[in-house]
């Protein structure tokens, strides 16, 4: 980082959710103010940084993943406005220049009306194939209505089991059509349709080479006809709905 420079490089970072046995903290839902401060505290130390650009709740609290959405007859909304209160006094102390969410749904949103602050990101998957569902397209919606940004994880698709790229979107005959039309490669079509879309993407690569063709966003543009096409298009292992924590 140092070789960049700190004011080149976006740093984000995100902390469990609240009462998830399959996170390795936060297991405790009456502990989920405490043990989301000291899960901030402990991201800052090893960064070995006294700020980050932007911090988020990994899932909304676990009773969500049973009942698909948020109350507070299940005590979700309780957990997730004393998690959310640690992040508004980490953000108002300086120590990240935005706070948001992952895989919220418009009922645990609905928790936290009335906070000081309201989620500035909610980073929910997205990719050619599952980004215009219905689902999506009431999140989005809703997001828009909010100011919430949308960010896009597993943007190059999830498939099932093995979590991989997704065939279809690596060696699809649309997106290798498209991504010949533009001398460009299939991972580009599937990134700029994201970007396109208004979304924010989010990927990783070990290979260099693949990192510096990632960011080759900007010197070639997909045109109308591209982007009608990717958005009608359905892929078989794309999800129904973008957040599998919450549905409802």
């Amino acid at each position: 980082m140092r070789e960049f420079g700190r004011s080149k490089v976006f740093v984000e970072t995100k902390i469990p959710g609240c009462g998830n046995p399959a996170e390795n903290t936060t297991r405790n839902p009456l502990t989920c103010y405490r043990d989301a401060k000291a899960n901030l505290a402990t991201d800052l130390e090893k960064l070995g940084l006294d700020r980050v650009d932007l911090v988020i709740l990994h899932f909304p609290p676990f009773s969500s993943f049973v009942t698909r959405s948020c109350s507070e007859v299940t005590g979700c909304c309780a957990m997730a406005r004393e998690q959310w209160k640690a992040l508004e006094e980490f953000y108002y102390e300086g120590k990240a220049t935005a706070i948001g969410v992952s895989n919220y749904c418009p009922s645990v949103f609905e928790c936290l009306k009335n906070s000081t602050t309201f989620p500035m990101v909610n980073q929910v998957m997205y990719h050619v194939g599952a980004g215009t569902n219905h689902a999506m397209q009431e999140l989005q919606a809703y997001h828009k209505a909010h100011g919430v940004v949308t960010q896009g994880y597993s943007t190059l698709g999830n498939t099932p089991w093995t979590h991989h790229a997704s065939a279809d979107i690596l060696h699809g005959n649309l997106t290798s059509a498209i991504a010949k039309k533009h001398n460009v490669s299939t991972v580009q079509v599937a990134l700029k349709w994201v970007i396109n879309s208004g979304v924010a993407a989010v990927t990783k690569s070990s290979n260099p080479a693949h990192l510096e063709s990632d960011l080759d966003l900007w010197s070639w543009d997909l045109d109308a006809h591209d982007m009608a096409q990717l958005d009608d298009h359905k892929s078989a292992d794309s999800p129904s709905y973008p957040s599998f924590a919450c549905s409802k």
